[in-house]
């Protein structure tokens, strides 16, 4: 018996939420919605503009600033097919309206132009659930922002609400489905009513409003000069009811855009929109970068206006540009490796993006163990015309092997009197040559001493090749030092990437300048061929004692003559200042001091007193 009671109780309340659907088959939502004049934008519009709205077009058609009262033709459209024409003004006739659908209303007339308001009637969502439905009974409270919901009583006839707001306090009986508005920013409905459990379902509504949000994007972050840029706006409505009357205002802080201003008619809640701004950038001789800028505007039912901004900057470079790239050549297409029977194909791609023509020299440097082939100088004078690309391709040949990296080619040319010059980017892949390849290197420490102080000096072989290389090096010492200890040279394999040193002792014999020759090494590859590499020449400062560093030094900085079989640079006579002669000259030099202090105060008084006469 227990479990039939159950199964009549359930199927008596299935029963009753069916019966109340079926009463309300369209009041469940309707009561959201209003058929209302909604605002769809606010316009200042010149003869021949136009506004478009969702279904219809406004245009002005003439404007007449009569002194007395400036008036305006208005022509409306409907789906692109003229509907009707109206005579507007700023006092009686200020508001029109076709077709019980849209309305005008004219705010003023003033330089030429109609500042005018349009609204469309529609039937539109409005109210927008606060509190979803809820189970309340007699005492229960409900509180919903600034209001305050008590269940007073509930039966068979209905429920008897207490509603505290802005407004005072409101005590209502309401049925199932009943609903009632509250200064029009607050509404609560009476969803179901159950008398068997003196129950009452509700739920509150409030005014939606829209939210925008503006993203803005282009398809690329740097464009050349004069090139069309693809400017992207996106409007995300997030909020709970459609924003209307949108415009749509776009700036450059540089580039033209072609379309400043779009309208859109409407942005449904939770929909989102594309706007594409076709933008041409900036001819600049420089990089420099633009500002792309969007502000929007739309409005609610109510007129009440909704506001954004979005921006994007982006990098417009020079009208002018380079490219530089370079192509190894093997000798032969079996080589593994490039050899300096190879060589190296350079392009060089130069643009005009501007709109005339443009006279420019261009210049790339090799690095210095490399010549162009066929040329002397890797230096052009090109003329572009007006959007041309010309191409210039030479070829360079490696004359010793290692690691080599090509550098950035330079273009210039002059605009409005100024010069300017870009460069490629530069050539990222490091470029190895094979070979053999002995530096080298001499080195003395230290290079100025007395007669009869010893010198130290290093030869160091460095084999900066890619393979085993035979190298005998020899060193000699000219008259004026004499060999203390250490060895002149040296003979054997010098393997790839591989040093070897040696080193000797000189003593001092003469003072004088003495020029050390450059150690010579005489090198042989594996393939048989042979090639000499030399150190640099050094120069040793032996001084005998008496003479001063400084008047050495004046002596060497003179016109030096090389014993060529010596390798001694001769004293030239006086060059030597002893200690005597050095303490007589600061003496005579001191006594020409005290004379000159002397005569001073003399001097001073005869000029004054010649000067009062």
């Amino acid at each position: 018996m227990h479990t039939m009671a159950v199964r009549t109780h359930i199927f008596t309340t299935l029963a009753i939420l069916i019966l109340t659907a079926l009463a309300y088959p369209a009041s469940a939502y309707d009561i959201q919605d209003e058929d209302i004049w909604i605002f769809q934008g606010a316009y200042t519009l010149a003869a021949g503009e136009r506004a478009e709205l969702e279904g219809f077009t406004v245009k002005i058609y003439s404007v007449d600033m009569s002194e007395f009262e400036p008036s305006a033709i208005v022509l409306i459209y409907r789906n692109r097919d003229f509907k009707e024409s109206f005579l507007v003004d700023a006092s009686a006739n200020s508001e029109q309206v076709y077709d019980d659908e849209l309305k005008i209303r004219i705010s003023g007339i003033d330089s030429g132009a109609v500042s005018l308001e349009t609204y469309k009637q529609k039937y539109e969502r409005v109210w927008i659930t606060s509190v979803p439905r809820k189970s309340m009974k007699a005492g229960d409270i409900l509180e919903d922002g600034g209001y305050r919901i008590r269940v007073k009583e509930v039966g068979e006839s209905g429920a008897l609400f207490s509603v505290e707001g802005n407004s005072g306090v409101f005590e209502e009986s309401y049925r199932s489905g009943d609903y009632r508005k509250f200064s029009e920013e607050f509404m609560i409905r009476a969803i179901y009513i159950n008398p068997n459990t003196r129950e009452v379902f509700i739920e509150t509504f409030r005014p939606g409003a829209p939210a925008l949000t503006i993203d803005a994007l282009t398809d690329k972050l740097a464009y050349d000069s004069n090139e069309n840029i693809s400017y992207m706006l996106t409007l995300t409505n997030s909020g709970t009811i459609p924003l209307h009357g949108i415009i749509l205002s776009t700036s450059s802080s540089a580039g033209l855009v072609k379309e400043p201003q779009l309208q859109h008619a409407s942005l449904d809640a939770l929909k989102m929109k594309r706007f594409t701004f076709p933008v041409k950038a900036p001819v600049t001789p420089v990089t420099r970068n633009m500002l792309i800028r969007s502000q929007v505007t739309g409005y609610d039912y109510k007129g009440n206006a909704y506001s954004g901004e979005a921006s994007v900057e982006v990098q417009v470079r020079p009208y002018i540009s380079i490219e530089k790239k370079v192509e190894a050549v093997r000798k032969s297409p079996e080589d593994k490796s490039m050899g300096t029977d190879g060589h190296f194909i350079i392009t060089l791609k130069l643009r005009n993006t501007a709109g005339s023509r443009v006279a420019v020299n261009v210049l790339d440097e090799l690095p210095p163990s490399m010549i162009p082939g066929d040329m002397e100088r890797t230096e052009w004078a090109v003329v572009l015309d007006a959007g041309a690309t010309k191409e210039i391709i030479y070829n360079a040949q490696p004359t010793e092997p290692g690691s080599f990296s090509f550098g950035p080619a330079v273009v210039q040319w002059n605009d409005s009197g100024e010069t300017y010059s870009v460069e490629s980017d530069p050539v990222s892949e490091i470029f190895r040559i094979r070979g053999s390849k002995v530096v080298v290197e001499k080195r003395i420490d230290p290079a100025y001493l007395f007669t009869g102080e010893m010198s130290g000096i290093s030869v160091t072989l460095i084999n900066d090749g890619d393979s085993r290389t035979h190298v005998s090096l020899s060193d000699s010492i000219p008259e004026g030092v004499s060999l203390l200890s250490g060895q002149l040279g040296w003979e054997g394999d010098l393997e790839a990437g591989a040093s070897r040193e040696i080193s000797y002792v000189v003593k001092a014999e003469e003072a004088g300048s003495i020029r050390l020759p450059a150690a010579v090494a005489e090198c042989k590859d594996e393939q048989g061929n042979k090639y000499s590499s030399a150190s640099e020449a050094l120069l040793i400062y032996v001084d005998d004692g008496l003479t001063t560093a400084s008047a050495q030094a004046g002596s060497t900085a003179g016109t030096e003559h090389t014993d060529g079989n010596t390798g001694r640079i001769p004293d030239q006579g006086n060059s030597g200042l002893t200690r005597t002669k050095a303490a007589g000259f600061l003496l005579s030099a001191f006594i020409t001091m005290l004379s000159l202090l002397a005569i001073i105060p003399g001097l001073v008084y005869l000029v004054i007193r010649g000067g009062f006469k």
